[in-house]
């Protein structure tokens, strides 16, 4: 009977990272279809006490954060559904919509044409190497193997892929040029 329940748990928590997986993927590609188009400035709401910048900066720095917590659980074992299942709910209700609104905030304040169109892109960048990152979560039950983790070439000659440790370089490259965006403005 326990081994029973023990199995049923593990299903039950292999199902909710499946769901996560593809709800965070979904969030993550209509967020950037929102960070891409064009933002009326008149028909967002400026708030003087948010600064678009700001606001950017502290959600790519829990992005990046959040991306090595991710990587980790993939990569080591025991693997721990639930622990993925946490942490894409915390991304998904936090720093993911605080990206989009810093775009449109962008574009309510008194930034240049330059400055929204910079932070559109590099927030746009971290969305999609976001999703690519979700996209390489085991959703078996089991931790990467050692190709999954570096990408490998199969007997083919194909590419797997780049790997979740390349996948999360990339995400944390994107995430540092929104956060030196904040910390710097546009480079001259």
């Amino acid at each position: 009977m326990a081994t029973y329940q023990a199995k049923s748990n593990a299903e039950k928590d292999l199902s909710s990272l499946r769901t996560a997986i593809e709800t965070v993927i979904m969030l993550t590609a209509q967020f950037q279809a929102v960070v891409q188009a064009p933002v009326d400035p008149t028909k967002v709401k400026e708030k003087d006490s948010i600064n678009a910048l700001s606001l950017a900066h502290d959600a790519a720095t829990l992005i990046r954060a959040h991306s090595s917590k991710l990587s980790l659980l993939c990569i080591n074992s025991p693997f721990t559904p639930t622990a993925l299942t946490t942490v894409l709910r915390e991304v998904s209700s936090g720093p993911l919509p605080a990206l989009a609104s810093a775009v449109e905030l962008c574009a309510a304040t008194t930034y240049s044409l330059a400055m929204r169109g910079e932070l559109q892109y590099r927030v746009s960048k971290i969305l999609q190497e976001f999703g690519a990152l979700v996209e390489e979560i085991p959703s078996d039950g089991s931790v990467l193997t050692e190709s999954q983790r570096a990408g490998s070439a199969t007997g083919q000659g194909k590419v797997n892929g780049k790997g979740i440790m390349s996948t999360t370089g990339v995400l944390w490259q994107a995430c540092d040029s929104v956060i030196d965006l904040s910390k710097q403005g546009l480079p001259n």
